[in-house]
């Protein structure tokens, strides 16, 4: 139980690993078979691999060239128009898997514990989390309304922009698409 008056600490996310960016674009193309318009490779940096001029991200580029997958400006589109139409054409976002391990202070209910792993209790302590971006993508949407009020999800939402693709896949909202349209108008 939580004492009345303790300061709740922010959650802190080390040691995050992200796989299946790559194996979820397969499973957008073949669902709307646009392998001709793919647009995603490796970056080797200039217009050696992908290209910086093809990189959904080149605004705010960290790659370093370091030979990473990287979404094509095309294949991101494919993927946010998928997230926007929803149901089963967002489940793509299931194969993105997530592994991070939270030092959290236990006293403090939050969403993403129920699903850790680890030693549970009243203190600091330290659990591993699976997940995928579909179930952060939940978890944003509840929470978001709460990141001025919450120190935890201060750092929840901190974390999530740095996941790679967070901003344009978790955190896509979807009402302005290309050209300042949205899908209703």
């Amino acid at each position: 139980m939580m004492e009345i008056g303790r300061e709740v600490k922010p959650v802190e996310f080390i040691n995050t690993d992200v796989w299946g960016i790559e194996h979820a674009l397969r499973w957008c193309h073949n669902l709307q078979n646009t392998w001709a318009r793919s647009d995603s490779g490796l970056c080797k940096g200039g217009d050696d691999g992908i290209g910086c001029v093809h990189c959904a991200i080149r605004q705010r580029c960290s790659h370093f060239y370091n030979r990473e997958f990287v979404l094509g400006i095309r294949d991101m589109e494919l993927m946010q128009g998928l997230i926007w139409a929803g149901g089963e054409k967002a489940e793509f976002l299931r194969m993105i898997h997530v592994a991070v391990d939270l030092v959290t202070d236990m006293g403090e209910e939050a969403e993403w514990k129920k699903d850790a792993a680890g030693k549970m209790g009243d203190g600091a302590v330290c659990v591993t989390w699976d997940t995928n971006y579909a179930k952060l993508r939940e978890l944003y949407k509840q929470i978001r309304k709460h990141v001025d009020r919450n120190v935890q999800a201060v750092s929840f939402k901190k974390w999530i922009k740095s996941l790679p693709y967070g901003r344009e896949l978790i955190e896509y909202e979807g009402e302005e698409r290309r050209n300042g349209e949205t899908m209703n108008g």
